[in-house]
């Protein structure tokens, strides 16, 4: 079954009237408006799931702190600890990912790896794990002005 575009194309080469040029108007725009209207749509797919994995950065800043504040009267325990690393892997997965989707922004490669330090070294053996807690909070704060949504 031929396309629509085969069938416009068909229809023009059957008109051989030299002075009706509405079917190659017509196929111009079409060849012409295509290609357009895909590099728009895709732009705007692009911000959109930049968007939603921004979303998905902040969800998971917010499950490394959440489980980061459980910890402060808890002993050292190898399960959380490496609760703890998996956590940090998910931030920095979608910090890749958000890189991949928007080449213009960069990972905060010292605010992650500042994060891992605090998330595996600081909140377990230190004794001041309220000020690990502050500092995953500014960290925080830093990732969320280094990845702005757009509009």
């Amino acid at each position: 079954m031929p396309s629509q575009l085969s069938n416009c194309v068909i229809e023009v080469v059957n008109q051989t009237g030299g002075a009706n040029y509405s079917g190659w108007v017509s196929l111009l725009i079409t060849v012409v408006g295509w290609p357009i209207v895909y590099f728009l749509g895709l732009r705007v797919n692009r911000k959109t799931e930049v968007n939603k994995t921004i979303d998905q950065l902040d969800d998971a800043v917010m499950n490394l702190r959440t489980h980061a504040s459980s910890l402060i009267d808890k002993d050292f325990s190898q399960s959380d600890y490496l609760t703890m690393v998996a956590l940090n892997n998910r931030i920095r997965v979608v910090c890749e990912r958000i890189e991949q989707l928007d080449l213009s922004l960069k990972k905060p490669k010292d605010a992650l790896r500042e994060l891992k330090k605090i998330a595996t070294d600081e909140l377990f053996h230190s004794k001041k794990k309220d000020e690990a807690i502050s500092k995953l909070l500014g960290l925080e704060y830093v990732l969320n002005n280094h990845y702005k949504k757009s509009m």
